[in-house]
């Protein structure tokens, strides 16, 4: 349908749910931790992994991403939020939000007295003032600790610095800020003055505090990879190597990938992959592996990804047993164990993930009789 302005509203309408993680004892913290490698897990390229992290350096602007840490409701919605993103535009986003609903500097701008009043406004005296109370703090979340700096809609976005990725760029426009409902009822106007004041509102809507918030976590992401791309094509003009480090590089895939952005998010994750091994980096390959339908590569990564699980004591993932399933609903059973038994890998790291096929065959899955 595309009615985005009402999808808007929809989601503005939303319930959300502060994310309550799995109700477990806090655990004292162990003095060291010792995990032995398991014999049927050797593997270099994956046991290199967690020295190799020590010594990489991130950029504090990659770390800074809030939107990596959502999830419940508030990760779907700002999914759903970045889904129109990719489909419409920043710019034609940020207009449509303007249009439902009620921005701050518009509503500042209409509760301002007209001109004959503005003289009567200049001459209140101090006891005036006492009498008619000083206002009240904003409510619109502008102090709000959770954002980790100021949302105020006032405030400039950071200025560009290419040399270090930290900084904005000009082409991705800062969100301004909406109206808050808490603002709207907390004013000492006159009340009919306000009620003629707020009728040419009466097709807007308020914004919700969280869905303000999620517009500013967006903007800050579309000005990352803006850097980010802007900085890459600067490097191949000039054929010159751009370098980051592994996890930076897993940063910018997930970046691109919570962006909607497969492809440029598939050449970070490869990018990391060939500094070191990266069970995430590998994981956002996959699926791109997978809807290609490049059956060879998609069970390498997969026999990698299983036993990068063994190696951490997780015997079993969902999401894996799935992927093998489907290769062997489209594949067959006896092909995919051909193309896992003909990888150059140890036969006792290839075991692992036969026994996810022989799962399926147990189950008598779609594909395992032949």
């Amino acid at each position: 349908m595309e009615d985005w302005e009402n999808a808007l509203t929809t989601l503005n309408s939303c319930p959300m749910f502060t994310y309550q993680d799995k109700d477990a004892p806090n655990m004292p913290e162990p003095k060291e931790i010792h995990l032995p490698t398991l014999p049927e897990t050797r593997l270099d390229e994956i046991d290199s992994e967690p020295e190799s992290r020590l010594s990489e350096q991130v950029h504090q602007s990659l770390l800074n991403l809030r939107a990596a840490m959502y999830k419940g409701t508030f990760k779907h919605a700002y999914s759903i939020l970045t889904e129109m993103t990719a489909k419409i535009g920043w710019d034609q986003l940020l207009k449509i939000r303007s249009n439902v609903f009620v921005m701050e500097e518009e509503y500042r701008s209409e509760k301002q007295p007209p001109v004959g009043q503005q003289g009567e406004s200049t001459k209140r005296s101090a006891s005036t003032d006492v009498l008619r109370g000083s206002p009240g703090p904003r409510a619109n979340g502008d102090d709000h600790s959770d954002d980790g700096k100021s949302t105020n809609g006032d405030s400039a976005a950071p200025k560009p610095n290419a040399e270090d990725g930290s900084g904005g760029d000009d082409s991705v426009e800062k969100p301004s800020h909406t109206v808050a409902a808490e603002e709207v009822k907390s004013g000492n106007e006159d009340s009919e003055t306000t009620e003629e004041q707020l009728s040419r509102f009466n097709n807007k809507r308020l914004c919700e505090r969280w869905l303000d918030s999620l517009f500013m976590v967006l903007y800050e992401d579309l000005r990352i990879y803006t850097i980010w791309r802007t900085e890459m094509a600067q490097y191949r003009a000039q054929q010159m190597q751009y370098k980051k480090s592994a996890e930076e590089w897993e940063i910018l895939g997930s970046l691109a990938d919570r962006l909607h952005h497969q492809p440029e998010a598939v050449e970070a994750y490869r990018n990391c992959l060939q500094i070191r091994f990266s069970p995430k980096a590998l994981a956002g390959i996959l699926a791109e592996l997978e809807k290609n339908k490049n059956t060879r590569d998609t069970v390498a990564s997969v026999i990698r990804l299983v036993t990068w699980q063994y190696r951490w004591y997780s015997e079993f993932s969902p999401e894996l047993l799935y992927t093998i399933r489907t290769l062997i609903e489209d594949e067959g059973a006896v092909k995919v164990r051909s193309i896992i038994q003909a990888t150059s890998l140890p036969q006792n790291v290839l075991d692992l993930t036969h026994h996810y096929a022989a799962l399926c065959a147990a189950f008598r899955s779609s594909g395992t009789e032949g």
